[in-house]
């Protein structure tokens, strides 16, 4: 950590500094020296000693408060002290010393960009100190070092991946119509520089608290652009790119906490079904049960795959099974990976006879099914 002072230092530093800068030039100007100043011969110097004592000091001081971070505020601080040195020469004898002291300090800045560039490779991070303490962390890019200011250790900061599973929630139209709406996401992210003074202490259990702050992102997104979907009318649909940007949005907005930044956001399996628990109300009540439903035209009939059953499948609810066949039917699914994954699972409920007896299809005949018409679309 930077030395404890400096926390009180900067704290305190937006009511200090302007008005000791500010007093020292109401003593400059009121030296006997200074009598035959440009300033004096020009006009009485107490409108302009009003000016810059309360105008400049007010945008100093401010400047000092909305420093954004503890690298940013020791830079404003010196740009301060040599605007207010070069005002105390042009009290003291006018333009002359004024042009004399800006040159004297253009040649030591113009050396100061020219020196303390520093370049940050990408998926790295570079920790700097200043004074033998820690001062900052560095992400990638280009960045202004201050004078003293040493590059101490170069860390890797790749990208780190959360991936949720399928979340769903479930929905109202106006109608009375319900429907569901599901969606997995991948986040990544990595880890953000962050002043140290600013970064609040992060629990040994972030990890877990942000893969739990994702999932509710991720529900809280889908009931919000669900619902605005069946509001809209028409095509009932949800769309992924504004799904992700909102999601970037508030999870940006989270990781800041924990020193973290989300780089990217992927949904994926984002779908908007009717709800197989209502389907009287979804106008599904014709639906026949005895028989396996037809899927949609497979164009050229293929060879059936040969069916074998999952070493480790999840046990998915027969509803929602169903609801995916119904979607599958009404090409809203349409990948055919995503169609093995979900034969897969029909086949799993054919192996269970509990499971296989709350099935209202035959589970194998409609694995067959699908698998066939996922090989019929990678035909295409």
């Amino acid at each position: 950590m930077p030395y404890p002072w400096l926390a009180g230092l900067r704290a305190w530093s937006p009511v200090v500094v302007p008005p000791l800068l500010g007093l020292l030039l109401v003593f400059i100007a009121t030296l006997p020296a200074s009598s035959s100043s440009h300033a004096r011969a020009a006009s009485d110097p107490l409108p302009t000693l009003f000016l810059l004592y309360f105008l400049c000091g007010a945008l100093y001081g401010l400047a000092l408060y909305f420093a954004w971070s503890l690298n940013s505020w020791a830079k404003i601080l010196l740009g301060g002290v040599i605007c207010y040195s070069l005002v105390a020469l042009w009290f003291l004898g006018g333009m002359v010393p004024l042009v004399l002291g800006s040159i004297f300090w253009s040649a030591p800045i113009l050396y100061y960009l020219h020196t303390c560039r520093h370049s940050v490779p990408a998926e790295t991070q570079h920790v700097t100190t200043l004074a033998g303490r820690y001062w900052r962390t560095l992400g990638p890019g280009r960045a202004l070092l201050l004078p003293g200011e040493r590059v101490r250790a170069e860390l890797d900061n790749m990208p780190n991946h959360d991936e949720v599973d399928i979340q769903r929630v479930h929905l109202r139209a106006a109608a009375g119509e319900r429907f569901i709406a599901q969606a997995s996401a991948i986040v990544s992210y990595r880890y953000a520089p962050t002043d140290a003074l600013r970064k609040l202490i992060t629990p040994e259990s972030w990890q877990n608290d942000f893969h739990k702050t994702i999932k509710e992102a991720v529900c809280d997104a889908l009931a919000s652009y669900g619902h605005a979907a069946l509001l809209h009318g028409g095509e009932v649909r949800i769309d992924g790119q504004e799904l992700a940007q909102a999601l970037l949005a508030r999870l940006g907005r989270q990781a800041r906490v924990l020193g973290l930044s989300v780089s990217c956001v992927r949904v994926r399996n984002l779908a908007l079904l009717p709800d197989p628990r209502f389907a009287e109300q979804n106008g599904l009540e014709h639906i026949n049960p005895a028989a396996p439903a037809l899927l949609p035209p497979m164009g050229l009939s293929g060879r059936h795959e040969q069916l074998a059953a999952p070493e480790e499948q999840e046990d998915i609810p027969i509803e929602v099974l169903l609801s995916l066949y119904d979607a599958v039917r009404a090409n809203q699914i349409n990948e055919p990976e995503t169609i093995r994954t979900l034969a897969q699972a029909f086949l799993a409920v054919a192996c269970d006879a509990e499971r296989s007896a709350t099935c209202p299809y035959d589970a194998a005949r409609v694995a067959q099914l699908l698998l066939s018409y996922a090989g019929a679309l990678e035909r295409r």
